[in-house]
Formats: structure tokens, C-alpha cells, sequence
């Protein structure tokens, strides 16, 4: 697998057992190399987070504009 994401899924399985929408969003700090000190894992930190911010923004204006409505089940199925 290119990725697993345990934590969010956990995090899912929770909501759905109680009817809570959820959106999950993840910055993958992992490089295709091992790691050999803490440099290989916080050198893209900025950029991970930059990207973040950015998606955080999108998503407000999609929530903003009512084309991603919290609450529905529309594609959260």
C-alpha cells in the first residue's frame, strides 16, 4: 500500500457509530527512503503544512459556498 491511515479510520468508525460527519485530511511526512534522523522527517513540514493550510481554505469555502453541506450523507456513502 502506498499509504495506511489507521487513526483516521478509527476516528470514522466512531462517527459513523453516532451519525457524525467526518472529513479527514492527512500530510504525509513520509518519504519513499527510511529515515535516518529527525532532518528526513521535518524537512518538508513546511511544505506539508502549507498545502494543508490551503486544502483547510478550500474546504471552508466549500462549506461556506453549500457545496459540501455538513450534516448530509451526500457522498459520505
Amino acid at each position: 500500500a502506498d499509504m495506511v491511515d489507521m487513526e483516521t479510520f478509527a476516528c470514522l468508525r466512531a462517527c459513523q457509530l453516532f451519525g457524525v460527519p467526518l472529513i479527514g485530511l492527512r500530510g504525509i511526512s513520509d518519504g519513499a527512503a527510511d529515515l535516518r534522523h529527525v532532518g528526513d522527517w521535518t524537512e518538508y513540514l513546511h511544505v506539508i503544512d502549507e498545502k494543508l493550510a490551503g486544502a483547510i481554505g478550500l474546504l471552508e469555502q466549500a462549506i461556506a459556498s453549500g457545496t459540501i453541506r455538513l450534516g448530509s450523507r451526500q457522498g459520505l456513502d
